[in-house]
């Protein structure tokens, strides 16, 4: 099972994809530049910690986190929402003093999330949108995106 994208442990294997966006309090655009940097790379950080893969992130209108994800089985959506939503605001707010009085109530987040999980195939759909909302918001942002076919769908 392993070359058609799952994981394994020592119990089985598995393939958790999932889609998660969340956005800034009242939707204001804070996390452009600088800002939105420091912020995907602790969002990865905290992935990392939790092993959970990040195979796409985006920050969209400069107050979206969009995110595609590989869970591992030991861990709930609603523990990594928790994780990477609060310590990430920690971690912008220790270093960026000036965007605490830019939100409401000191809050980096709003209160809600969208969670969705996605095969592979809407895997791919979905991180061509992500690429292609990065294209229009920096066009001079040139990417590349490597989106072949796995070998399962091509049979």
């Amino acid at each position: 099972m392993q070359g058609y994208g799952f994981k394994h442990t020592r119990t089985g294997d598995f393939r958790l994809n999932y889609h998660m966006v969340w956005t800034t309090g009242f939707n204001r655009p804070i996390l452009e530049g600088e800002v939105g940097e420091f912020l995907t790379t602790q969002i990865k950080i905290e992935c990392q910690k939790l092993k959970i893969e990040v195979e796409d992130i985006y920050i969209t209108n400069d107050a979206c986190v969009d995110l595609i994800l590989t869970l591992p089985t030991d861990v709930t959506v609603s523990q990594v929402l928790k994780n990477i939503k609060g310590l990430s605001a920690q971690q912008t707010f220790k270093k960026y003093l000036e965007l605490k009085d830019k939100c409401w109530h000191g809050k980096l987040w709003n209160g809600q999330s969208m969670v969705e999980t996605i095969g592979e195939a809407k895997k791919m759909t979905r991180r061509r949108y992500i690429k292609n909302q990065e294209r229009e918001s920096n066009p001079a942002r040139d990417l590349q995106t490597n989106e072949e076919l796995p070998d399962w769908w091509k049979q």
